[in-house]
């Protein structure tokens, strides 16, 4: 096997991925692009979570952490946050970090398994789809989410599985359910396949980790937080059984998510040709784990941003063949890596786009005068960390280190009322900036009562920003 060639390959992809996806983005976190959803909530969870605060108090949500999601991980790797300028830049960094590690179980796995077919392209392969399939992109572009991170122990979980090393497979599957509340429902059909196959002691012990965290997640957990969590895919089973023709006529007009879902396979057509051709199988003692991802999936049409890497993961163990006969022509790898790089034109003409006209994007442009100006609010609220703050959603990620932050528009949850806010801050209406929830007009019309309120103390007043200090009831 040449190892030094498939190096090359792999750094590539590793630079390729931070070049034209991780570094525009984290030039668009700096130019204010990103929404309080979900950056700037996983930014204030990264800043607040740790082994000593588990369940925060997130204000840029109005609830505790622990009532959203359940990503035990999120508490260990928080502690390490201090390493980046800020949580936001953290978060993302940690977005392309794991992707990155997701290649090394499978080069591990095929330096183990002797019996393998075309090992040089099939690793190369692996490199380019792994960091760049249309999921992980996807999930770049929409940071901070632990679907993304868990790309890595999901392939952790596949090596160990197909190395048959039993407490490797028993450790990273309590690894992998700790990112995510939903993870144990793609190990559980892995579990029960190996009763079938009289693997009795691996299949009990799957099941139980994964019954046993079902049980904390929905029974212990909100027993933790009041007896309220948000609800999460409430009604899927009823959908499944009792109208499963609406869940599929629910597809009709809706291209992008169709389009979305083939573009996790197309990649793979070269080598399910190849397959064919050979008549090698795909991975059929894993292929369970595929079931539960799929279903959550297509059920709330959910598989756009962060909500395709983790199926864009399971679908590789699948049909990455595993076959001392298979053979990867050197065209069919490079016909498959062209369809890898052709499905992120559009993003890779964005991120081009950012890196060398960064001030001539529409809605958040890195224009000099609107930067410093924004910059100026981030830094008065974080050297004024005293008092609630309402800014628009655009500007809560790079605030997420300030306590007491809320969003132009967020409904509070569960309908308290916030006010009143000590500082307000927007970005003109007829400029830049994220506008979101708010109807067409609307942040004039907040401008001009905050303007008109008697307490309010103008720190920034012109063409780019309106920040005041006082008292300010107007939530919404």
């Amino acid at each position: 096997m040449n190892n030094n060639k498939i190096l090359k390959t792999y750094f590539f992809a590793v630079i390729f991925l931070f070049i034209f996806f991780a570094l525009p983005v984290l030039m668009k976190l700096a130019a204010y692009c990103y929404h309080n959803y979900d950056t700037g909530i996983y930014a204030q969870i990264i800043h607040l979570t740790s082994f000593t605060n588990p369940n925060p108090y997130l204000s840029t949500m109005d609830l505790f952490k622990l009532q959203d999601h359940f990503h035990i991980f999120l508490g260990f790797i928080s502690s390490f946050s201090n390493i980046a300028s800020s949580p936001a830049q953290f978060g993302i960094l940690l977005d392309f970090l794991f992707p990155v590690l997701s290649f090394l179980p499978i080069w591990y796995l095929f330096t183990k398994k002797k019996d393998l077919g075309s090992k040089p392209e099939l690793l190369m392969f692996s490199a380019f789809f792994l960091l760049l399939n249309k999921g992980v992109t996807s999930a770049i572009h929409y940071p901070i989410h632990q679907d993304l991170w868990a790309t890595f122990p999901i392939m952790l979980f596949g090596m160990f599985f197909f190395l048959n090393n039993f407490w490797g497979i028993i450790l990273s599957t309590i690894f992998l359910v700790l990112f995510k509340e939903v993870f144990q429902f793609a190990i559980i059909m892995v579990g029960v396949l190996c009763l079938f196959r009289k693997q009795y002691k691996l299949g009990a012990i799957l099941i139980g980790i994964c019954i046993g965290w079902m049980i904390v997640v929905w029974g212990i957990r909100p027993m933790m937080v009041d007896n309220y969590t948000l609800p999460k895919g409430h009604g899927f089973l009823s959908k499944l059984l009792f109208s499963p023709l609406e869940l599929v006529m629910q597809y009709k007009g809706r291209w992008d998510l169709i389009r979305r879902f083939f573009e996790f396979h197309i990649p793979f057509i070269p080598i399910i040709y190849l397959c064919y051709k050979q008549k090698i199988k795909p991975n059929w003692t894993i292929a369970p784990i595929i079931i539960a991802p799929f279903l959550l999936n297509f059920i709330p049409m959910m598989w756009r941003h962060h909500y395709g890497a983790p199926y864009a993961a399971f679908t590789f163990l699948i049909l990455i063949p595993l076959n001392k006969n298979f053979i990867f022509p050197k065209k069919a790898l490079a016909f498959s890596i062209l369809l890898i790089i052709a499905l992120n034109g559009g993003f890779i003409t964005k991120g081009i786009k950012r890196i060398v006209t960064p001030t001539k994007t529409k809605q958040c442009p890195a224009i000099p005068e609107r930067i410093v100006n924004l910059n100026k609010v981030k830094d008065h609220l974080l050297n004024h960390p005293k008092g609630k703050a309402l800014v628009q959603a655009h500007m809560i990620p790079n605030l997420a280190e300030r306590p007491q932050i809320y969003q132009v528009g967020l409904p509070s949850f569960p309908g308290r009322n916030l006010a009143p806010f000590q500082y307000v801050a927007i970005e003109k209406p007829d400029k830049f900036g994220d506008k979101y929830p708010l109807k067409p007009g609307r942040i004039g019309e907040l401008l001009k009562k905050w303007k008109s309120n008697p307490s309010a103390k103008t720190i920034i007043d012109n063409e780019w920003v309106y920040f005041a200090e006082g008292n300010f009831e107007t939530a919404l």
